[in-house]
């Protein structure tokens, strides 16, 4: 399944949620460091679908606020 995310980085609250449009709005503490805040959205992409982080893989957006996402072994 491929996914499409809008990013907010330094976040007091952490949460993803499915807004009306179909896009998972991720929030996250992380800084936009050194892929910091996409590993922490693919953390929690994969607590969210209750997947090994391995199967949340990032396809396009490494630098920007509008991400894509595969989302791999979701039964």
């Amino acid at each position: 399944m491929i996914i499409e995310t809008l990013v907010k980085t330094r976040s007091k609250k952490e949460s993803v949620e499915l807004n009306s449009e179909g896009i998972y709005l991720v929030k996250v503490n992380a800084l936009p460091v050194k892929g910091a805040a996409n590993e922490r959205v693919q953390e929690m992409l994969a607590e969210y679908f209750k997947l090994a982080k391995s199967s949340v893989v990032i396809i396009r957006g490494h630098k920007s606020s509008k991400k894509i996402f595969e989302i791999k072994n979701l039964e």
